[in-house]
């Protein structure tokens, strides 16, 4: 199974469909919140700071609206969490909340730094469909819990940051969604790392001038479709 979802995990991104576009802002929501969805089903996150300058981060499958459609890709669906790396932003310890259509899964969690960011899937039963990374902060924060606060980014971060091409506060608001890789480069001036690739969506990592990084999260409408932003984040 490990194998066959690692396999997949470059199938698609960031289909949130979300009305406007995303800014790295500390959340005030509450509550569990959808972070990514695929077929009617979606994943529901939230966070909990804890006193060490961490958060676990909470996950659930909710699949009630999941379609009632057979075969292998809709008899059970997935959401789910993973590790995002400092620096080269590499993804691991993918952890899942799987429940056949129609329901809802189980809470999976993982401990990020506050200021850090986590990787969000949701998906079917062979694989990954829909992906995104997003900062810890930006999670809304669960219920009963206090609210999440940020940190300074580690200054090895900002070290990289300053010693590659880099994406200034100006460039960043010229990234609008809708956009395809192409127009970003351009309005950055360069084309920064992918951190996935998959039929349906990428993720790209930008270096940040004064430290710190820039996630651009793209997803295309359909096979064959143009890859778009969906989301930017900066932390």
């Amino acid at each position: 199974m490990r194998k066959r979802l690692t396999a997949l995990a470059a199938i698609a991104t960031t289909a949130l469909g979300l009305g406007a576009l995303a800014v790295p802002t500390a959340s005030a929501a509450t509550g569990w919140e959808t972070v990514t969805s695929w077929a009617g089903g979606r994943t529901l996150v939230c966070a909990t700071p804890n006193s060490d300058g961490t958060s676990t981060v909470y996950a659930r499958w909710d699949g009630r609206k999941y379609p009632d459609v057979g075969g292998e890709f809709r008899e059970s669906g997935a959401g789910g969490l993973a590790h995002v790396s400092d620096g080269g932003f590499a993804i691991s310890g993918w952890t899942y909340s799987h429940s056949d259509k129609g329901t809802v899964g189980p809470t999976v969690s993982l401990q990020r730094p506050s200021n850090g960011w986590v990787y969000v899937l949701s998906g079917s039963q062979v694989g990954i469909t829909v992906e995104a990374v997003v900062p810890v902060k930006t999670l809304a924060t669960c219920p009963g819990a206090g609210r999440v606060v940020s940190a300074a980014r580690p200054a090895a971060a900002g070290e990289a940051a300053r010693a590659a091409k880099c994406v200034s506060k100006k460039e960043f608001r010229r990234i609008d969604k809708g956009m395809r890789p192409g127009a970003v480069k351009r309005a950055v001036g360069f084309g920064g790392q992918q951190v996935t690739a998959a039929e349906f969506s990428a993720v790209r990592l930008y270096a940040r001038c004064k430290g710190g990084s820039v996630v651009v999260n793209f997803k295309r409408a359909g096979a064959g479709k143009p890859l778009k932003v969906d989301s930017r984040f900066k932390g």
